[in-house]
C-alpha cells in the first residue's frame, strides 16, 4: 500500500527526512508538493513527485480508496474536510522529528503473533511440532 506524503511547508528538510525515512522503509512513495520544488530538490526527488495546488490535491485525496497520508506543514482539519472524514484514511499529522525511528513508524506495518494460550502463556496444542528457527 502506498504511502502519501503532502509537503506544504517551506522546510526542504522536512520533506527530505519524510521521503528518506520512506525510501528505508522500502515504501511505495507518492509525493505531492504545494509549489515547485528547487531544482536540487527536483533532482533529488527525480519523478516520484506532483506538484499539487490545494483543489487538485483534494481531487487526488478523493480518489484514493484507503492508505496513509503524511502531511507535512498542512491543516488536520482542513485533511478532514477534503477527504470527508473518511475513517480509511490514516493521517500522520505531527510535527517532523529527527529522529528517524519515529519517522519511520508512518511507513511499517506492525504485527504481532504470539503461539501461547492467552492468559497464563502456555503453549496451545497447536504449535506441538514447531521449533524456533536456527534450533
Amino acid at each position: 500500500m502506498p504511502v502519501w506524503i503532502r509537503h506544504e511547508s517551506d522546510s526542504v528538510a522536512d520533506l527530505l527526512r519524510v521521503v528518506g525515512a520512506g525510501l528505508l522503509a522500502g515504501s511505495e512513495l507518492r509525493i505531492s508538493l504545494a509549489t515547485e520544488p528547487s531544482p536540487e530538490v527536483a533532482a533529488v526527488l527525480g519523478t516520484a513527485y506532483v506538484v499539487e495546488d490545494g483543489p487538485a490535491w483534494c481531487a487526488a485525496l478523493a480518489g484514493l480508496a484507503s492508505g496513509r497520508v503524511r502531511l507535512i506543514g498542512g491543516s488536520p482539519e482542513r485533511f478532514a474536510e477534503d477527504s470527508a472524514g473518511r475513517p480509511e484514511l490514516a493521517l500522520y499529522a505531527q510535527p517532523v522529528v529527527e529522529a528517524g525511528r519515529i519517522e519511520l513508524l508512518t511507513f511499517l506495518r506492525e504485527q504481532a503473533v504470539a503461539v501461547t494460550a492467552h492468559r497464563f502463556g502456555s503453549p496451545t496444542p497447536l504449535v506441538a511440532g514447531l521449533r524456533e528457527p536456527g534450533r
